[in-house]
């Protein structure tokens, strides 16, 4: 009964002390303001918490609402939903492609991110999510074409984790490409761009390990490279500095110096 009543007293004079009759011990002010702010604290934090929970709810049988506004919130759901998707197109290595979309949401829609486990969960157990409707949605949401190219390296980036892409995921990536309006020369720069990089990392490993690899070689690397300007290789310097310009042009920092932190 002492405790309650001090408990009351707190409640309604949350600023003062309070000291116990029975064990003689005063509550320092700072810990009836805790206990005064805390479950208020807590109570408004779930309410917010079940109502964004509540306003996230864009699917309806795996298909995204054309009509959604173009805020944060669905760009986070739009891109975590292709990347479920393509990781259900291949499940091996599926906990390392966990772990790499969490890291980019993490860094790139780090205000959204504490609903990722959530979303990931729904997505990867729920209904199949259409891939067209997010796509179509995005087309619309995002009218610079060098904005829309990055979807598809995010995208190519999964497919490649275990070393391969395979058909499945070659004719997302395409049909993907479509949808955004996007040319089929683009996606194969990306795909050229992973499969480089790729080349070029394993080329390394195995220099250190002072082996001799068939497969990845300083000319398949070059080949790769060309490959990535959208050029056969033994093109001349000319081409060469060209198309080098003209992606420097599409994917340089600047384009989104203005941009939103996810974009």
């Amino acid at each position: 009964m002492d405790f309650l009543h001090g408990f009351f007293l707190l409640w309604f004079n949350p600023t003062s002390s309070y000291t116990s009759k029975r064990d003689h011990v005063t509550y320092p002010g700072w810990v009836l303001d805790l206990a005064f702010y805390l479950p208020i604290a807590l109570i408004i934090f779930l309410v917010y918490y079940q109502w964004r929970k509540y306003t996230f709810k864009t699917f309806e049988k795996g298909v995204f609402k054309q009509d959604l506004p173009p805020n944060r919130d669905n760009l986070f759901e739009a891109y975590l939903a292709l990347a479920i998707v393509m990781i259900k197109l291949d499940k091996i290595d599926v906990g390392i492609k966990f772990h790499h979309i969490r890291k980019y949401f993490s860094n790139y829609f780090p205000q959204n991110y504490y609903f990722f486990d959530d979303k990931l969960k729904e997505y990867y157990n729920g209904a199949p999510i259409k891939a067209s409707s997010v796509a179509t949605w995005l087309n619309k949401t995002i009218t610079d074409y060098e904005k829309k190219s990055q979807i598809l390296y995010f995208l190519a980036g999964i497919s490649v984790i275990d070393g391969e892409i395979t058909d499945a995921e070659y004719a997302l990536l395409k049909d993907i490409s479509m949808l955004l309006k996007l040319k089929d020369s683009d996606l194969e720069s990306v795909l050229h761009t992973h499969k480089y990089y790729e080349q070029k990392k394993r080329h390394e490993y195995h220099q250190q390990q002072q082996t001799q690899s068939r497969t990845y070689t300083s000319d398949s690397i070059l080949s790769s490279a060309f490959k990535v300007l959208g050029l056969e290789k033994g093109a001349t310097i000319d081409a060469v500095k060209s198309a080098y310009r003209k992606m420097a042009m599409t994917h340089h920092p600047d384009k989104f110096s203005n941009e939103s932190e996810a974009q």
